[in-house]
């Protein structure tokens, strides 16, 4: 007895792509197509806006939203920012500090101390123990495997790094508030966010561009700190 098979799948949700996934659909051979492009999540604003960045990725066909959701496009100031690494949210906390906006990091900042030390440890040929640099025993081994598809996840460590250095790093960080309460806005993994809600968010993709050298903030003369609001969250 024959039984059909049924593929299921969107190629533009290839959430673990930088853990090397590909789009499987594409090698599946069939004449037999059904979309599944109406949303029962959002209205049609929001489906207006996604049908234009998926067609930027090649996309042929509209993603339609439910007309009894009202929904609306705005600007925002976020009150927390998201990201999938412990490097992005460094990143995010130096944007922050450049500008002078007081930031808390969301579980305290032991774990990117923890990280940004181990970034010292490899580089003196000691081998790695935070989660990231696990089993790397140099910089230029981690280096190297930042570049290949798997290693996408490390990229963003090693820009900073080269860019400003674990010391310099250190002390950056070392000027967020304790206190979440007393933060405008709050800098986050995706994975410790998990089960909190906030009115406003901003998620960084993983590849997130640098940050700019004169928007770090110098720990020598403070007074002295540029921001351009182009780097704001």
């Amino acid at each position: 007895m024959d039984c059909p098979v049924v593929y299921v799948g969107d190629p533009y949700q290839q959430i673990y792509e930088w853990r090397g996934a590909v789009n499987a659909m594409a090698h599946v051979s069939t004449p037999h197509h059904v979309l599944l492009s109406q949303s029962y999540r959002f209205g049609p604003a929001i489906a207006s806006a996604a049908t234009a960045i998926l067609r930027s990725l090649g996309a042929k066909h509209p993603v339609r939203g439910l007309e009894a959701i009202q929904s609306h496009l705005a600007l925002v100031h976020p009150q927390v920012i998201l990201s999938r690494t412990n490097a992005g949210v460094i990143g995010n906390v130096l944007k922050c500090l450049s500008c002078r906006i007081p930031c808390h990091v969301l579980g305290g900042t032991s774990g990117l101390e923890m990280l940004l030390t181990d970034v010292r440890r490899v580089k003196q040929g000691q081998a790695g123990q935070s989660p990231e640099l696990l089993g790397f025993a140099t910089w230029k081994d981690v280096m190297s495997f930042s570049t290949r598809t798997e290693g996408e996840y490390l990229r963003g460590l090693v820009n900073l790094v080269q860019e400003y250095g674990e010391e310099t790093m250190l002390r950056a960080i070392a000027g967020c508030v304790p206190n979440e309460g007393d933060a405008r806005i709050i800098c986050s993994t995706t994975h410790k966010a998990k089960g909190r809600e906030w009115g406003t968010s901003k998620s960084i993709p993983i590849s997130s561009p640098r940050v700019h050298h004169r928007h770090v903030p110098s720990t020598r003369n403070p007074s002295r700190r540029s921001c351009d609001s182009s780097m704001l969250p």
